[in-house]
């Protein structure tokens, strides 16, 4: 496999179990940047926060928010946000109106800072959600984070994104690594060319990955890295 970029999700893949970002992670997305290898980034986190947190970090700029709802391109402009919105938001208000109609006020939703899907609390059952979702005949889904339940067009979800980043990169899918932890990552797994879960991802999670670490959190994302590295003979030149 031509290795061309690393793609990771932020939330308990990059950061320690406390949420906070694992510095040493952050040293390596650096040097891989240095190296030649972009990182891209393609989270659940809202638009602005995940373009704000890779220019600090020194990501190519290329990234993925809302579980792959909107796709940003900041190597221009690292201050024009300018995002390509692929979920359709009236899509998925239409979904929550339909969810609290049938679940009631069990369904707490959160619109702020989201251009194309809804952070739901993980306040009922997700099959059950989805189900009704189905039954109505609405074109949504949601998707687990382990820390929100996404709403989303179902059109949309992480492979598409990668699929989509790809493209405006010049490479393809195939030429990626993805490091993730949950699973709304098991569709970028599906798309990229190699992918590892850490040690905290879920099990189902762990039997789509093509490496399951050995560590979690962030010291995962770094033994991921590792491995790939040492796997398709990448060097830090």
């Amino acid at each position: 496999m031509l290795v061309k970029a690393f793609a990771c999700d932020l939330d308990k893949t990059l950061t320690n179990e406390t949420g906070l970002i694992d510095l040493e992670a952050v040293k390596l997305v650096r040097r891989l940047e240095a190296a030649g290898y972009p990182v891209v980034f393609i989270t659940a986190r809202p638009p602005l926060f995940t373009a704000q947190l890779g220019s600090f970090i020194g990501t190519c700029g290329l990234l993925s928010a809302e579980n792959g709802g909107v796709i940003c391109d900041l190597r221009k402009n690292a201050f024009g946000l300018d995002p390509i919105i692929i979920g359709d938001i009236n899509i998925v208000k239409e979904a929550y109106n339909v969810l609290k109609e049938e679940l009631g006020d069990v369904v707490k939703g959160n619109f702020f800072g989201l251009l194309s899907s809804c952070a739901l609390q993980r306040t009922f059952e997700i099959s059950l959600g989805n189900r009704i979702l189905k039954k109505r005949k609405i074109p949504a889904h949601l998707v687990d984070t382990g820390m929100i339940f996404s709403l989303m067009d179902a059109r949309v979800d992480k492979g598409v994104a990668l699929a989509k980043i790809a493209e405006k990169a010049k490479f393809k899918p195939e030429n990626v690594v993805a490091i993730a932890d949950n699973f709304n990552d098991v569709p970028m797994f599906k798309a990229a060319g190699y992918s590892a879960a850490v040690a905290n991802a879920p099990e189902e999670v762990k039997k789509s990955a093509g490496y399951v670490c050995k560590r979690s959190y962030g010291e995962g994302f770094i033994e991921a890295v590792e491995h790939a590295m040492k796997k398709f003979g990448l060097t830090f030149k």
